[in-house]
C-alpha cells in the first residue's frame, strides 16, 4: 500500500468515526472489496449466498472501522480488517458444519424443486371445501375400530 493510499484510508476512517458518514464507510468497503471477494471465494458455504456474505463483510468493515485505533496499533487497517473478516467467515463455516445444523445443510430448498414460478403450488392447492371433502372420503374408508377418541 502506498503512502497516499494509507493516508486516504486514514481519512476515511477518521470521517466515519467522527461524523458517522455512511459514504466514507461505503468508500472504505469498496476499497477492500477485492479482498472481501477473495475471502468469500476461499470458503464454500451451502446455506449462505453471496449477498449474505457481502453483508457480513460490510458489518465487519463497520465494526473494525469503529474499533481500529491508529495510534496504538502497529498493524494497518487492511491487516486488521482482513484478520477480522477471516475470523468471522471461519466462525460462520464452523456454525454451518455443526452436527446439530446438518439438517439445514442437507435440506433442499422448495424453490429448487418447484421452480421459480408458483405453478407447483397453484396446481396442488386445494380450496377449503375440496380439502374437507377429501378428508371426509378418507375418514369414510377408515375402519371404525380405529378411534382415537375412544367413542
Amino acid at each position: 500500500m502506498t503512502q497516499n493510499e494509507d493516508e486516504a484510508t486514514k481519512e476515511l476512517l477518521r470521517r466515519f468515526k467522527e461524523y458517522h458518514c455512511e459514504d466514507s464507510l461505503a468508500e472504505l468497503f469498496a476499497k477492500y472489496k477485492p479482498l472481501v471477494i477473495r475471502a468469500i471465494n476461499s470458503f464454500h458455504f451451502r446455506t449462505l449466498d453471496r449477498d449474505d456474505l457481502l453483508q457480513e463483510a460490510y458489518i465487519i468493515c463497520c465494526s473494525t472501522a469503529l474499533s481500529y485505533n491508529q495510534t496504538t496499533t502497529k498493524a494497518t487497517y487492511g491487516c486488521y480488517f482482513k484478520a477480522s473478516l477471516y475470523n468471522r467467515l471461519t466462525t460462520l463455516k464452523r456454525e454451518e458444519t455443526a452436527n446439530k445444523r446438518m439438517g439445514n445443510v442437507l435440506a433442499v430448498p422448495l424453490d429448487s424443486i418447484c421452480g421459480d414460478d408458483d405453478s407447483f403450488i397453484s396446481e396442488n392447492t386445494f380450496s377449503e371445501l375440496e380439502a374437507k371433502i377429501a378428508l371426509e372420503q378418507i375418514m369414510a374408508k377408515t375402519p371404525r375400530q380405529i378411534n382415537v377418541f375412544g367413542k
